[in-house]
């Protein structure tokens, strides 16, 4: 027996499973009405078509979507980081301020996990640089169709979450010997996590792009000609929908993910790798037929999307990193924890391994746990005996003062944790860290591609995978480490020794002279038409990483409209 698609009851659907959809729709009228999709130019079927139309139908029905529903929108001070760049939410009431399109710019992004939040707070952080207004607009925030259909999607039925709850309870107690990834595979990953995007299914794609398309009531509040940077594919569908004609859509990972493209927006890739198989759409079809090549004004090459206060400072942070090994002082790693990477066992085998040296003031451990407090009540009570070298700081408040005194000044050795009461601070946070650590235990996720040495744990998913052969490749991460064995004997080798630190420095140091950390600044070039000129940049801006402003390059926002 059949299971029953959660959203329209048709058959469930799996990534590949294209011949199931069409054996159910032969058994559907389908005349000239209904529209046959395509990505492109590359048309699916008008059995798919169907599918898609029905499947949007569904959407609309449960949640009583209104074509005509006003959205008033207004700009307010955003508490957690309008101090650092001078940043604006928007909100729906109509109590704040107008939201003025005059050199400005929209970030727009989704609270998922933390990976989009930081890619979004790259383009921000970089438009404050250029001396541009940026305004944040996280979809899931605003009441609505998009905060309903996103909830559902992500968390899916009751029966989902159970399955998602007794999976992860599980993985927690896998033994440390064994890689860190799902063991079910990725059959029953599909059932637990409906949020996730398919890289390989065109029909996929436009099935999201059509259903997310309900999300262009909201963006239809907004000026349609103000630039607009986008950090999900979901929120590129509905600015694109809204009416939006200026809309660059950020694509950070080292994999083509078919899912990221939308017609009608500019798509900043980090990766030539990723340029040119998206370019060609490279083995993107879930049947056996070549693509359409992408159009050559859909995409640009930007490089990685990296915060401009590390990317400014990239020389004098790794040359306090070389000064530190050199007096021999204590190495400073830092380590990310969320909900999706806790991986509580590790934590500990890594904290049990290396108590030796951190009580020698051998090394000093910085554990972020960004506003996950789960995963440090657990790690707490692994580690009480420890208690005596472990210090707290539980704001940002906290945090920056931390970082600030440590970051020309001696550290004890000794293992720090941060928390942290909101999401942009959680975030952010670990950007600030990294700027005063030596290496940063990661996933290979979007940290992969920031500019700080890096040891790489296992990857989940061939994205990861791809994430740390790219970190790699460029010299400023390790290889992926697969087993708890493997982590450790990166952490005892980069402690002990300096020839790694100064190896990932130097390639550091060399990627950002030939314009590899650039890409944030490249998109809101590109989305707001202000010239981007590194040198000038860095001439303008003092040590501290304050932002300058920039000459206005009339050609850019021309060459942008092209991508319409």
């Amino acid at each position: 027996m059949q299971k029953a698609s959660l959203i329209t009851g048709l058959p469930f659907l799996t990534f590949n499973n294209i011949s199931t959809v069409n054996s159910v729709l032969r058994k559907t009228k389908v005349d000239n009405k209904n529209p046959q999709y395509s990505l492109f130019e590359n048309y699916i079927s008008l059995l798919q078509s169907k599918y898609i139309s029905l499947q949007k139908n569904h959407i609309k029905k449960k949640f009583r979507f209104n074509n005509d529903e006003p959205y008033f929108l207004t700009a307010s001070e955003n508490t957690g980081l309008s101090g650092i760049f001078n940043l604006k939410n928007i909100s729906r009431n109509t109590e704040g301020d107008p939201v003025d399109k005059k050199k400005s710019v929209l970030v727009t992004t989704i609270r998922l996990e933390y990976g989009h939040y930081r890619t979004a707070l790259a383009a921000v952080s970089c438009a404050n640089a250029m001396g541009i207004m940026p305004y944040w607009l996280d979809i899931l925030s605003v009441p609505g169709i998009t905060t309903e259909l996103i909830n559902y999607k992500c968390t899916g039925s009751p029966l989902q979450r159970k399955l998602k709850q007794l999976i992860n309870a599980i993985t927690d107690k896998i033994p440390i010997t064994i890689p860190w990834k799902n063991p079910f595979g990725d059959a029953l990953l599909i059932l637990t996590e409906t949020g996730k995007s398919n890289t390989g299914s065109l029909l996929k794609t436009l099935k999201e792009r059509e259903i997310c398309g309900l999300f262009g009531n909201l963006f239809s509040a907004m000026p349609h000609d103000m630039p607009c940077i986008s950090a999900h594919a979901w929120c590129t569908a509905g600015a694109v929908s809204g009416g939006m004609t200026n809309v660059v859509t950020l694509v950070p990972e080292n994999i083509p993910l078919i899912s990221s493209l939308c017609e009608g927006a500019l798509h900043a890739v980090s990766s030539p790798s990723v340029y040119y198989a998206l370019r060609i759409l490279k083995n993107r079809s879930s049947v056996n037929r070549m693509l359409k090549p992408l159009p050559d004004d859909v995409l640009t090459f930007t490089g990685n999307h990296i915060d401009h206060e590390i990317v400014f400072n990239i020389e004098n942070d790794c040359k306090q990193r070389l000064n530190r090994s050199r007096k021999d002082e204590p190495r400073r790693f830092l380590l990310t924890v969320n909900r999706f990477n806790s991986k509580p066992a590790l934590l500990k085998s890594i904290i049990d391994h290396c108590i030796p040296v951190i009580q020698q003031n051998k090394a000093a451990f910085f554990i972020n746990f960004g506003d996950y407090f789960p995963a440090w009540n657990k790690l707490q009570k692994d580690t009480a005996k420890y208690g005596d070298i472990i210090q707290v700081h539980s704001s940002w408040k906290e945090t920056k003062d931390f970082a600030d005194k440590i970051r020309n000044g001696k550290l004890e050795g000794g293992i720090h944790i941060f928390l942290h009461d909101n999401i942009f601070h959680a975030v952010y946070s670990t950007n600030y860290l990294m700027r005063v650590s030596d290496f940063l235990i990661t996933d290979p996720n979007e940290l992969a591609f920031y500019p700080v040495p890096k040891i790489l744990t296992g990857a989940a998913g061939i994205k990861q995978k791809l994430n740390a052969i790219r970190s790699a490749e460029t010299g400023d991460g390790s290889l992926e480490c697969r087993t708890t064995e493997e982590i450790l004997q990166a952490i005892d080798i980069t402690a002990e020794s300096n020839d790694i630190l100064e190896l990932f420095c130097s390639c550091i140091i060399g990627n950002k002279s030939a314009g590899l950390y650039d890409g944030a600044y490249k998109a809101v070039s590109t989305a707001t038409g202000i010239k981007f000129d590194r040198a000038r940049t860095e001439s303008r801006n003092s040590a501290d990483g304050k932002t300058g402003k920039f000459p206005k390059q009339a050609s850019a926002g021309k060459q942008k409209k092209t991508c319409k």
